[in-house]
């Protein structure tokens, strides 16, 4: 009843409006999505490699316990297969590095493990590290830690972000043109 009793200039603005709004409100909603799914997929990485940690701690614990370095390097060259493990490493009780792994060696440290442990570039980002005990009879021998890059995670909300923003734009045209085709629709014969 309001909106029968409004003049066309108006009318057509809150259609205008109207139009818009439910566009941007569309924006909106598939932001939360891509907020939400990002926590999703990381919460995701995080479990499986988590799971992953305590599958290559329990391997590598009788390697730490008969002092088997090798053993546990090869251990954790396994981890070679996942792309998305960027660094992992064996610690003893005192801190000691007992076994080291890394995808990419740094320029300067070629072989040696790590002062710092877990000292990769992506790693320092803050992406994703993980830690599992080592033990043997309820025994702490030493800790694993992983070091892995949510790079998988950013490229797919990348994805996701052009084409929330593809859409968008697409919606906003697509808007635009309606209403002016109304608009002239309505106006046209007036004028």
């Amino acid at each position: 009843l309001f909106f029968n009793t409004q003049s066309i200039r108006h009318k057509l603005m809150v259609i205008g409006l109207t139009t818009t709004g439910l566009v941007v409100l569309l924006f909106l909603m598939a932001s939360g999505l891509l907020i939400r799914e990002f926590f999703n997929a990381k919460q995701t990485m995080q479990r499986d490699l988590s799971a992953q940690a305590q599958l290559i701690a329990e391997n590598s614990s009788a390697a730490v316990v008969f002092n088997d370095r090798a053993g546990a390097t090869e251990i954790l060259s396994t981890l070679n297969t996942s792309p998305i493990i960027l660094e992992a490493a064996i610690l003893l009780p005192n801190r000691e590095v007992f076994a080291w792994f890394q995808r990419k060696p740094l320029q300067n440290k070629q072989d040696d493990p790590p002062d710092k442990l877990l000292t990769h570039p992506a790693i320092d980002k803050g992406d994703l590290t993980v830690n599992s005990d080592i033990t043997v009879d309820g025994k702490h021998v030493g800790t694993l830690r992983i070091g892995a890059t949510l790079q998988p995670v950013y490229d797919r909300l990348l994805v996701f972000s052009l084409t929330v923003i593809v859409l968008t734009a697409a919606g906003l045209g697509v808007s635009f043109f309606l209403l002016r085709r109304l608009r002239n629709s309505i106006t046209g014969p007036l004028l």
